[in-house]
C-alpha cells in the first residue's frame, strides 16, 4: 500500500508540474501584445536579418484600432536610415555601435511625416542599416531596440503614444 500511495503522490506532482508549466505558457503568449499587463491597440514588430554582408531591418506596424494611426514614414517606407531610429549595441557587454550614417537637419516633424495605417491593417517596411552603423568586422552578435511612436490625430502630431516592441539579437559578419 505504501508504494502504491508514494506512487500516486508522484504521479500527481507530475501532473500538477505539467498543468503549471502550461498555465504559465499560456501566460506568456497571451501577454505578447500586452506592455505593464495592458494590451494596446497598436503594436510593432521588428525583426532583423544578417545575410549577404547585409544588416536588414523588418518593422511591421500592426493596428487592431477602430480608427487610423500615424506611424513616422521615416521608418515606415524608407529604405535606408537618415538618422540614428535604432538603438544597437554589443550584445557582449551592453556598449553602442556608433550611428555613422547620414543625419538629416530638419524642422519637427509634421503631418507629412507620417503614413496613416488604416484600422485592423498592418504596414511592412524593410531599412538596410548596414552602412547607418559601425559594425565590427568578423561575427559579432548586437542586440536592436526601437522605441517607435505613433500617433492617434494628424492633426496633433504632438501627442504621440509611445510603442516598444523587445529587443532583438542577430548575428552579424562585418567588413
Amino acid at each position: 500500500m505504501g508504494k502504491l500511495m508514494g506512487k500516486s503522490v508522484r504521479l500527481a506532482s507530475v501532473v500538477l508540474a505539467a498543468a503549471l508549466g502550461a498555465a504559465s505558457l499560456l501566460g506568456a503568449s497571451g501577454s505578447a501584445g500586452a506592455r505593464n499587463g495592458v494590451m494596446h491597440p497598436v503594436s510593432e514588430k521588428v525583426q532583423v536579418e544578417s545575410r549577404s554582408g547585409k544588416v536588414l531591418v523588418r518593422v511591421t506596424f500592426e493596428n487592431n484600432s477602430d480608427r487610423t494611426v500615424y506611424v513616422p514614414r521615416s521608418v515606415a517606407s524608407d529604405k535606408e536610415l537618415f538618422g540614428a531610429w535604432f538603438d544597437v549595441r554589443h550584445s557582449s557587454n551592453g556598449d553602442p555601435v556608433d550611428y555613422i550614417g547620414p543625419s538629416a537637419r530638419r524642422a519637427p516633424l509634421g503631418m507629412d511625416d507620417y503614413l496613416p495605417v488604416k484600422p485592423h491593417a498592418r504596414h511592412h517596411n524593410t531599412i538596410d542599416i548596414t552602412d547607418a552603423y559601425a559594425f565590427m568586422a568578423g561575427r559579432r552578435t548586437y542586440q536592436l531596440n526601437f522605441a517607435g511612436n505613433y500617433a492617434v490625430d494628424v492633426n496633433q502630431i504632438a501627442k504621440l503614444t509611445a510603442v516598444e516592441p523587445a529587443s532583438v539579437m542577430f548575428a552579424h559578419v562585418g567588413k
